[in-house]
């Protein structure tokens, strides 16, 4: 028997099944707790854009990043950033920026550390205004007792998007 208008109005009034969440989506929640390590990576982490994007201090910025350190776009489809051509950038390039850490976890691997966080941030760039958002993850190193950052990694909203399907 086929189904009456009656009987399409009604189907259609169903929302569509949900997707399945994906594996890692499917995890049971958990109470973040850091270890002493993370802590202090965590802490240093936002010493770090603190400095950066609010004091703008060069030499405390080179005593917590190691000279080697390379910012670039999570799958490398741009050039990797080196310390001098970052810290000009900040200091010549960016004005009026607004940035907000969330989400902030770390791991620690004896000594190499790495803090996953999201962020948002608002600001100019050769005087040209921007907003985004995305994920980072910074890497860490520790050498004679003391942790510097040698990477960041960082997923901007702007990128993410164009991995969408059309």
């Amino acid at each position: 028997m086929w189904p009456r208008d009656t009987d399409k109005h009604r189907m259609s009034e169903h929302p569509p099944p949900v997707p399945p969440r994906t594996p890692a989506a499917g995890q049971p929640s958990s109470t973040y707790r850091p270890t002493p390590d993370e802590a202090a990576l965590i802490r240093l982490s936002q010493e770090w854009m603190q400095i950066a994007l609010v004091e703008k201090d060069e030499q405390r910025l080179r005593d917590l990043m190691a000279p080697e350190f390379t910012l670039q776009i999570w799958d490398a489809s741009r050039a990797a950033q080196d310390l001098d051509a970052w810290m000009s950038t900040l200091l010549h390039r960016l004005a009026a920026v607004e940035f907000k850490y969330t989400s902030l976890s770390a791991r620690v691997f004896g000594d190499v550390g790495i803090v996953y966080s999201a962020f948002w941030w608002q600001g100019t760039m050769d005087g040209q205004s921007f907003k985004d958002t995305g994920f980072m993850a910074d890497v860490w190193s520790r050498a004679s007792g003391s942790w510097r950052v040698v990477a960041r990694r960082s997923a901007p909203q702007q990128q993410v998007q164009q991995l969408q399907p059309s």
